[in-house]
């Protein structure tokens, strides 16, 4: 199943960005979805909001959008599951953002999962207790569910429930995606949030890290 994205209304760093779907497409290239970060920014930092919305080719049971893997540049992002019509002075204090990290251990699936540690480039963010997460090596695929968690620095392990198991075994390195989750519908609103770091030196912007399974 294909999945189409739209930008929403208003595409701007103001209060009112956001708002209803446009009947603009997102297309994947750079900086489409994702402003330049002009040179002042890239030195000093900053946070950029942005809208979009998609739509898969047909009404699924449930839709999971996630990121892929961690940028691989010096920017950071998240993403968060908005509404048909929020704006950006609302999504600031929005607190369910999903994330990805890089698995710290190696997984084994003759066993069951008790938990994991997976490496962030956002210290606290990202992952949430109940989030449903993605392990990824590129060739496979599982998807479990966290009970809780506990942060130290960069490094946040993921506990899961009893008696969970997975279908393939991973190695160091597996990218770890927290999805966003939607059932039966036939459009869905996404935020995502780009932190720029002080002094970031190389950034990256393409919207290809956003995914979906069904």
């Amino acid at each position: 199943m294909k999945l189409f994205f739209f930008k929403s209304e208003k595409v701007d760093d103001s209060n009112y960005n956001g708002g209803h779907i446009s009947s603009q497409p997102l297309i994947e290239k750079k900086n489409e979805l994702l402003p330049t970060v002009p040179l002042e920014k890239a030195i000093t930092g900053t946070v950029y909001y942005r809208k979009f919305f998609i739509i898969p080719e047909y009404t699924c049971p449930t839709l999971r959008i996630f990121l892929d893997a961690p940028s691989l540049a010096n920017d950071n992002c998240l993403i968060q599951q908005g509404t048909c019509t929020d704006k950006q002075s609302d999504v600031i204090d929005y607190t369910e953002w999903k994330g990805t990290g890089i698995l710290q251990d190696t997984l084994d699936n003759s066993i069951a999962i008790t938990s994991f540690s997976v490496l962030s480039k956002i210290s606290g963010q990202g992952f949430n207790v109940l989030d449903l997460v993605r392990i990824s090596d590129g060739i496979n695929k599982d998807f479990i569910r966290i009970k809780s968690l506990s942060w130290s620095g960069n490094i946040v392990t993921l506990v899961f429930f009893d008696d969970t198991f997975i279908n393939s075994s991973y190695e160091v390195g597996a990218n770890i995606s927290a999805c966003i989750e939607r059932g039966r519908n036939n459009k869905m609103s996404v935020w995502i949030k780009e932190n720029i770091p002080v002094e970031i030196g190389m950034y990256s912007n393409n919207i290809n890290y956003i995914k979906g399974a069904f």
